[in-house]
């Protein structure tokens, strides 16, 4: 009886260098900034609320090209649309606009690196939630930027 072929070995997904996913692997690259977990409504997916700036590091390895970010904001609340940025090593990688709460998924080119290293980036909040002045009777006092789910670089 002629034997099947193997089955091909799994792949890396989608050339992943380096991330983190809330919930998961996030705590020995999250820098000042975060708050505790939390848990997003009926789909259950674990986010961490950023505070006005929140800084996480990560491998950068040669030919890494990117970086994605998985976040939401809360908008209704806020009245207005989110604004923000994301910094590597202190220079912007580009802003942040979300203009519903919908989970979003937002792409930065990273500059090249020829050498292995980790960089320093940090979200940029320019919108901030405070629960305690946007809810009646609500006693939550902290500043709430945006949510992240996870981060990847490719």
């Amino acid at each position: 009886m002629p034997q099947s072929p193997e089955p091909p070995a799994p792949s890396r997904p989608s050339g992943v260098v380096s991330g983190f996913v809330i919930g998961i692997s996030e705590d020995p690259f999250l820098g000042d900034g975060w708050h505790e977990r939390e848990v997003h409504g009926l789909v259950g997916l674990p986010f961490r609320p950023t505070k006005r700036t929140a800084a996480f590091r990560l491998p950068l390895a040669p030919g890494a090209s990117r970086l994605k970010l998985l976040l939401f904001a809360h908008v209704a609340l806020l009245g207005k649309a989110y604004e923000g940025r994301l910094l590597l090593d202190g220079r912007s990688l580009g802003e942040i606009r979300l203009e519903t709460e919908s989970w979003a998924l937002r792409t930065f080119d990273l500059p090249p690196t020829t050498a292995p290293r980790e960089g320093q980036f940090v979200l940029d909040n320019r919108s901030l939630l405070i629960p305690a002045l946007a809810i009646p009777g609500n006693r939550d006092p902290r500043e709430l930027g945006c949510c992240v789910g996870a981060v990847v670089v490719e």
